[in-house]
């Protein structure tokens, strides 16, 4: 681990994770994983995970997203870059299954007509395949293009749809917090809400999140 003012950097190459076959039950491993202040630090907002997938090595992005726990640090961005045919594996990855801010950048060679090479970017979407995660592609650059047109960020901040994902809540009776009488005794029924807490905020929550 490299660190210069307030910024630190860690670099980690595919020979150090296999020479370790069985690192996330490695205590040492893991002890180093923790004193390195990167993973588990709340105060590390500006987390960028670079991964290098050029050789679509799947099976040690997997040991990498697993050690380091990406699912659980939602915030955490995380870039790969490779072949057109690590778009999928990487960002659909298991490891990456609470991951908000992904993408994906891969060499593009000129077309018919084009004249120069640019580079093609993706990015993980957690609800664009009917609520489930998905993929979309936001463009390309090349030499001529200062960005991408229409995507001045490409980290995007806030979802705008949810496209149906069906959210899993587990409620219980504690007025005032929460009050609710279930329509049927299956377990997975439907419940409706009586007024409390709990109620006025998911209720906010709907008319500004768009969702019910």
């Amino acid at each position: 681990m490299a660190k210069e003012g307030n910024e630190a950097m860690v670099l980690l190459d595919e020979a150090s994770v296999q020479s370790t076959p069985r690192a996330a039950a490695n205590p040492a491993f893991s002890q180093n994983r923790k004193q390195s202040g990167l993973w588990r630090e709340a105060q590390a907002t500006c987390r960028l995970l670079l991964l290098d997938f050029s050789n679509s090595n799947a099976i040690f992005v997997s040991r990498v997203l697993e050690w380091a726990a990406i699912w659980t640090q939602p915030d955490t961005r995380l870039v790969g870059m490779g072949e057109n045919v690590g778009v999928m594996t990487l960002l659909l990855h298991p490891g990456l299954r609470n991951t908000h801010y992904a993408l994906y950048v891969t060499k593009q060679f000129p077309g018919k007509n084009e004249s120069k090479k640019g580079v093609e970017v993706w990015r993980r979407c957690v609800y664009c395949e009917n609520g489930e995660a998905g993929v979309e592609r936001l463009g390309r650059w090349n030499e001529t293009k200062p960005g991408i047109p229409g995507h001045p960020s490409l980290f995007r901040d806030r979802y705008e749809n949810y496209n149906r994902h069906k959210f899993r809540l587990l409620e219980k009776n504690f007025f005032p917090y929460l009050k609710f009488e279930r329509l049927s005794d299956e377990p997975g029924s439907l419940v409706r809400h009586r007024d409390a807490f709990g109620t006025r905020v998911i209720e906010a929550m709907s008319n500004s999140l768009n969702f019910t």
